[in-house]
Formats: structure tokens, C-alpha cells, sequence
């Protein structure tokens, strides 16, 4: 009896580690496809206006950008990433346990942290000025802006999207039955 339940709670932990792994690849494919869409079409449709415009455009984008599903879209990775490490090293799946927490911390390291430490302080920073501004000022803020801000939102894209490829990598190697 106490084998069969032994393999019975293995079996729902198992089921339960491939389910929080589906979870994972979408959470952290909105997150790595959201800072794709900035990279490749936000950024550069702001860059085509006029500096001015583009700054309040961003302004406005920064306190949009404060909502529950962002920051359920931001903070989930980390959770549940956590969450599925803890699930699949208790499924014995070494392999697995190892790709979500390389995803986990390839995330945090290339995507949130920078998040944290240089994107969001530009935003804040750029929310501070009261428009409207000379237009060679305007101009002069937004490139530097844009340029940098860009710059660091491409590699929270690729550390993302890298994240994304080993939360694969880990469904992959998961046995369901």
C-alpha cells in the first residue's frame, strides 16, 4: 500500500510540475513577446514623431503600463518559474529542474533586474519632464532617451526569448504518461 501511494503522489507531482511548465512557457513567452513589440514597433513609431510627442506618448505608455496584468506578466516568471523548479525537483527530474531554473535566472538577471535598475528609472525620469519644451531640448532628451532606453529593452528581448527556449527545452525533456 504504501508504494502504490508513493507512486500515486509521485505521478500527481509529475502531473503537476508539466502543468506549472505549460504555465511557465506562456508567462514567459507574453513577457518575452512584450519586449519584443517594443523593440521592433513602439519604439521605432515614437522615433517617427516629433520629440515633443514622442515623450508624452511614452510618458502616458509608462503609467498605462502600471496594471494588474502587466505586473502579473512581469513578476510571473519569477514565480513561477520558483514554483516549477520546486515541483520538479520534488518529481525527481533533474534535467527538467535544471532548464527552468537556468530560464528563471536568465530571466531575472537579463530582463527583470535591468527592468529595475535602468529602464524604470528612465521612465520615472522622463515622467518628470513637464512638456512642453523647447523643441531642440525635446529632441535632444528623446534620442538620448530612445536610444538607450532601446538599446536595453533588445537585451531584456533576447535574455527573455532565451529564458522562453529553455523553458522548452524542459517540456521536452518531461515524461508525461
Amino acid at each position: 500500500m504504501g508504494n502504490a501511494i508513493r507512486t500515486l503522489q509521485s505521478n500527481i507531482i509529475g502531473k503537476l510540475a508539466f502543468v506549472s511548465s505549460i504555465i511557465a512557457l506562456i508567462i514567459f513567452g507574453l513577457i518575452a513577446g512584450f519586449f519584443y513589440a517594443y523593440s521592433v514597433d513602439v519604439m521605432p513609431a515614437l522615433d517617427n514623431l516629433p520629440a515633443q510627442e514622442a515623450i508624452r506618448s511614452m510618458q502616458e505608455i509608462n503609467t498605462a503600463v502600471r496594471n494588474p496584468v502587466f505586473f502579473t506578466t512581469f513578476f510571473g516568471p519569477l514565480i513561477i518559474g520558483t514554483i516549477t523548479v520546486v515541483l520538479l525537483t520534488l518529481a525527481k527530474n533533474k534535467k527538467a529542474t535544471i532548464y527552468i531554473l537556468l530560464a528563471t535566472l536568465t530571466y531575472l538577471l537579463t530582463a527583470f533586474l535591468p527592468t529595475a535598475a535602468i529602464n524604470v528609472p528612465m521612465n520615472l525620469e522622463l515622467g518628470l519632464i513637464d512638456l512642453p519644451i523647447g523643441n531642440d531640448k525635446a529632441m535632444e532628451i528623446w534620442k538620448v532617451y530612445s536610444a538607450k532606453w532601446t538599446f536595453w529593452n533588445t537585451a531584456r528581448t533576447i535574455g527573455s526569448t532565451i529564458a522562453l527556449m529553455l523553458i522548452g527545452f524542459s517540456l521536452t525533456s518531461q515524461k508525461t504518461n
